[in-house]
């Protein structure tokens, strides 16, 4: 039995067809509104991990309107971003990573 090779040229427009009917991943409703820096991405990200769509979306923004660059955020406790995420699954171990994010140097 021969195979033909895999196509992405054909497999590419298939795809975008098949998902077409669904709503774009969070992650780019996300960045569509404006949270679009690494910034908040990796921060929706670790909110993401094990947690619907339905329920990330709304934490990350929920977080977003509080702090969304690294200077912010480090400014809040851990149990103050805990009680904005607390919808996320592991919310305390969240909670903890998004807070020992990295500044960088040339942060605000």
């Amino acid at each position: 039995m021969t195979v033909a090779p895999f196509d992405i040229e054909q497999a590419i427009p298939r795809l975008r067809k098949v998902v077409e009917p669904f709503p774009p991943a969070v992650m780019f409703q996300l960045a569509a509104e404006g949270f679009g820096s690494l910034y908040e991405q990796l921060g929706s990200c670790i909110i993401s991990i094990r947690t619907d769509d339905e329920v990330s979306g709304p934490v990350s923004r929920r977080l977003f309107a509080q702090a969304r660059t690294p200077v912010p955020m480090v400014q809040l406790r851990v149990d103050e971003i805990l009680d904005l995420i607390r919808d996320a699954t592991f919310p305390d171990t969240k909670a903890a990573q998004i807070h020992a994010l990295p500044v960088p140097k040339t942060a605000e």
